[in-house]
């Protein structure tokens, strides 16, 4: 029996390509969706990038764009095979969803209020409007273009994370009678023609009926959200590309999210430049060292590289949570997104003692990595795919949204 065929047979649902677009590497996904199951992932992929020597972010774009074509060439060659041995029998699915992560986009997070002298009743209309308007305002502000062939930004998404009424956090605002709305409301903003090369990328292969885009963030913020382990309080952080994402959520809310220009591609390069080695051997030696099976001849020869390198990304994160935290307490926990290689790394410098003085006990963070065993209740797979953690949190979202 060959590899597809071993897949479990007729197995009906409606199917869903994703990509997840970071800043060293481009993943691609086909799932399947049925009401009332988790996503059924039948095949995945992911491309590797060589960062760059200096940072380019046309030579980064440029390399994106190749990364797309081969990821979705290889959900052609491989994907309609898998279907078949899924059971699927329809034609190749033509949904697709984008998710990019930083840097390639912005997220702006604010509060609307709508509000009035006498009570008035909450319509999806009046929301609608209120959105609209607030949109416009950010697009008018940060000189959003709306026709695809100019140049400047775009909006990505725009998604109202929460409402209050009356002061109160509800769900279901439609029907309720107030004098005062209040709506999170969540936008994400990218360079317009850096959008139309993505696309481009992916129309290149796939006669798409349609291609959605949002933003990393979010779903990684959804994620989180719903899961019983998640306290109302934490922060979460990215680390999957050119740039360090560190977001804050308080009471269940995303109040503020922000960046620092020392990613994963930062460690390679750096590590790469101060001991002289190749990318793939400097992360090689990040990986050992960070999970304590370095001997001392390699703590030796490499161990001030790397407390140099630890210094400078401890000190952007302390900035980070200190500005993006404000007069509050910083959140106990951390949820984190990092790929296997740098993960032992990342936790164990935000355990580091000397952030202890950012949390209320002035104790170590509570580290959680959002990785295939955290998210294996959620997602199923067909023999044999690849579990890669960024395209489960994705196709996670895309499940959620499209039911």
């Amino acid at each position: 029996m060959s590899l597809f065929g071993m897949f479990r047979k007729n197995y009906s649902g409606t199917p869903y390509i994703v990509f997840d677009i970071g800043g060293t590497s481009v993943g691609a996904a086909i799932f399947l969706q049925k009401e009332g199951e988790p996503p059924y992932i039948v095949h995945a992929t992911r491309e590797w990038l060589r960062p760059p020597r200096e940072v380019s972010m046309e030579r980064l774009t440029r390399t994106i764009e190749v990364a797309i074509r081969k990821a979705g060439q290889n959900l052609l060659q491989y994907g309609t095979k898998r279907l078949a041995g899924a059971g699927y029998e329809g034609r190749f699915p033509t949904r697709v969803t984008c998710f990019v992560s930083a840097p390639w986009y912005a997220p702006h997070i604010n509060s609307v209020h709508i509000r009035g002298e006498k009570p008035f009743r909450v319509t999806p209309r009046l929301v609608e409007k209120t959105v609209a308007k607030e949109t416009g305002a950010i697009e008018k502000r940060f000189g959003v273009k709306v026709s695809s062939g100019a140049q400047g930004l775009a909006v990505l998404e725009s998604q109202i994370l929460s409402f209050l009424v009356n002061g109160y956090d509800t769900e279901d605002p439609f029907g309720q009678s107030t004098k005062n709305v209040e709506l999170l409301l969540y936008t994400a903003l990218t360079d317009l023609n850096l959008l139309n090369r993505f696309k481009e990328g992916v129309m290149h292969v796939f006669h798409a009926d349609e291609i959605e885009t949002h933003s990393f963030l979010l779903a990684f913020f959804s994620c989180i959200r719903d899961w019983k382990e998640a306290h109302e309080d934490f922060l979460m952080v990215d680390m999957s590309g050119e740039v360090t994402e560190v977001s804050v959520v308080r009471a269940g809310r995303l109040i503020s999210s922000a960046s620092y220009p020392l990613g994963r591609n930062f460690l390679a390069r750096e590590i790469a430049r101060g001991a002289g080695v190749s990318f793939e051997e400097a992360l090689s030696l990040l990986s050992v060292h960070s999970s304590g099976a370095g001997n001392d001849i390699l703590g030796q020869r490499f161990g001030g590289v790397l407390k140099k390198i630890e210094e400078s990304w401890m000190k952007e994160f302390e900035k980070c949570i200190s500005v993006s935290a404000g007069e509050s307490f910083v959140p106990h926990s951390v949820f984190v997104a990092a790929d296997a290689v740098i993960a032992p790394w990342v936790i164990s410098s935000i355990k580091n003692e000397a952030l202890y003085q950012h949390t209320l006990s002035a104790k170590p963070f509570v580290v959680n990595l959002t990785d295939e065993k955290a998210l294996h209740a959620h997602v199923t797979f067909g023999p044999g795919v690849e579990r890669d953690p960024f395209l489960m949190i994705d196709t996670m979202f895309v499940n959620k949204i499209s039911l």
